[in-house]
């Protein structure tokens, strides 16, 4: 079964986060970027619905972890924090994920904000885009 919930790049849920839309993580050289912190939503545009760990439902929570499509190129895990507020990043763990509620209803109204920082070392300019957000396997169902 298909499941409506995402990621997306804003508050809205129009800018779902794809292959050909992905998540980035800009670097120009080493120590000369700031960390970059960006906030990804957690969410689905359907009415009505809501989201649990297929696992065990209403009793796990929801997890986010960033996956890295391609561990011999590109950024790692380790350089991204994730958090539920922007003042939660000062405390994060680098490459921990993030634990979220156990159940999360649809609707652009309950999107759920993800905070993420990078705080880079790598030395070679561009824009890698082999990083994603994961969750376990969630169903959706009717609230």
């Amino acid at each position: 079964m298909t499941i409506s919930f995402k990621f997306y790049h804003d508050s809205a849920l129009t800018q779902e986060i794809t292959a050909g839309n992905p998540l980035t993580a800009t670097q120009d050289t080493a120590g000369l970027l700031p960390v970059v912190d960006k906030t990804i939503y957690l969410g689905s545009t359907i009415i009505g619905n809501k989201a649990q760990v297929q696992a065990s439902p209403g009793i796990a929570a929801i997890e986010v972890s960033v996956a890295d499509a391609n561990g011999a190129t590109g950024a790692p895990v380790t350089e991204f924090k994730l958090a539920t507020s922007a003042v939660g990043l000062d405390s994060a763990v680098a490459g921990a994920a993030l634990t979220l509620a156990v159940t999360i209803n649809s609707g652009v109204a309950n999107a759920v904000p993800i905070y993420t920082r990078r705080d880079s070392a790598l030395a070679v300019a561009g824009s890698y885009t082999d990083l994603s957000l994961v969750t376990q396997t969630l169903i959706e169902t009717p609230v």
